[in-house]
């Protein structure tokens, strides 16, 4: 288990310290204390808020890195691993400005210094970004069999199932029956006649059609669902 050097004060039972209405209620919490005039309860209770808060986020950094923390004065060491811990270094994040915050990059696909940002090349070691722009994120299959054959930040072009359907034959010994058809084919016109004075087939005989852009269907060059576009954006250090 990793070390934890930040301690607690006064969390005892019984301990000499204020009750909380008491410490809100105390003057001396937003002026400070004057030369001479603090009490032991007092400052103890000032002593244990920040101690206990302290602690609590230390024992956090340890328990959720593995390293110990310690009472060493390495502020930005510290900081570091808590920022880590929050939001990983390379975790693509949804944002909704076009501008990413300070210290994070825009997953657009460019290149970026793996000596400058060492962290971020862990998680991508060759030096470009993915590029999200207009993209959907998939869970890798990782051997369950459903998306198989792709390998992690690995790209995939569009594409829909297959569409099939049938219809019965339509020959001189079925006129006069209704005809019929399944799948995405629908007959649009049934039990198709010869007229009396015609050779040839009825003009009013039936049809076949293949339309998705049915009523209420919307239709594009791509399939997708209903979406809100954000900005794709990654912690670079």
């Amino acid at each position: 288990m990793a070390k934890n050097d930040f301690l607690p004060f006064g969390i005892g039972a019984g301990a000499n310290v204020l009750t909380p209405a008491d410490w809100s209620a105390l003057p001396a919490r937003s002026k400070g204390f004057a030369s001479g005039a603090a009490k032991s309860k007092e400052l103890n209770t000032a002593w244990r808020q920040s101690s206990v808060i302290s602690s609590v986020v230390a024992q956090f950094i340890a328990d959720s890195s593995g390293k110990d923390v310690l009472d060493n004065g390495d502020t930005t060491a510290l900081l570091a691993t808590l920022k880590n811990l929050l939001t990983p270094t390379g975790v693509p994040l949804p944002w909704p400005t076009a501008t990413p915050p300070t210290g994070w990059l825009k997953c657009n696909g460019a290149t970026f210094s793996k000596t400058l940002y060492p962290n971020l090349a862990l998680a991508y070691p060759s030096g470009i970004l993915p590029d999200l722009r207009g993209e959907f994120i998939r869970g890798w299959d990782d051997g369950r069999g459903v998306d198989m054959g792709r390998t992690l930040l690995s790209a995939q072009s569009h594409a829909m199932q297959r569409m099939t359907g049938s219809t019965t034959p339509i020959h001189a010994q079925t006129l006069g029956t209704d005809f019929s058809g399944d799948g995405v084919l629908k007959l649009i016109k049934t039990n198709m006649t010869i007229p009396s004075n015609s050779g040839g087939l009825n003009t009013g005989g039936p049809g076949i059609l293949f339309d998705n852009a049915v009523a209420g269907i919307n239709t594009s060059t791509e399939n997708r669902p209903r979406n809100i576009a954000f900005n794709y954006i990654v912690r670079a250090a």
